[in-house]
């Protein structure tokens, strides 16, 4: 048997920086279906947002695409800073971006239902409610 002679590894920039990105992406992978969801109902709202434009006859413009990217880099950025803040420093507050991810889920829906509205021109929101109240009235009825 030949002895083995020891390599001395070889480390790259390039090299430290693949590592740290896939350090970062295991880091936030506990929020990745929140941020998902998140960046899903923006796509839709973004979507029926264009759709309600064009139907419109309302130009499209670079400003207003350059504000629905600040909205969804500002959406995931909340989201993922509130993550490092419960898992840092407030570790008892466990579901806090999850809070956040929900407001924010929430915020992107109603947007969606107001697109939704104007693009068909009835009040889906209001049809919805009526619909909720009165499975909710029906199901608060007593049993005969």
């Amino acid at each position: 048997m030949s002895a083995q002679t020891i390599q001395p590894m070889n480390i790259t920039i390039p090299g430290i920086g693949i590592k740290a990105f896939l350090l970062t992406v295991a880091y936030f992978m506990p929020i990745r279906e929140m941020v998902h969801a998140v960046v899903f109902l923006w796509l839709v709202d973004w979507i029926l947002g264009v759709w309600k434009s064009l139907k419109a006859n309302r130009k499209l413009t670079s400003y207003r695409f350059r504000k629905s990217i600040t909205k969804i880099t500002t959406y995931v950025l909340a989201i993922m800073s509130t993550f490092v803040l419960e898992n840092t420093f407030l570790p008892d507050w466990s579901n806090l971006s999850n809070i956040v991810a929900g407001y924010v889920a929430f915020t992107e829906l109603v947007s969606i239902y107001e697109n939704m509205s104007e693009i068909t021109g009835r009040k889906l929101m209001l049809e919805l409610l009526t619909i909720i109240r009165r499975n909710f009235e029906n199901f608060l009825k007593p049993k005969e």
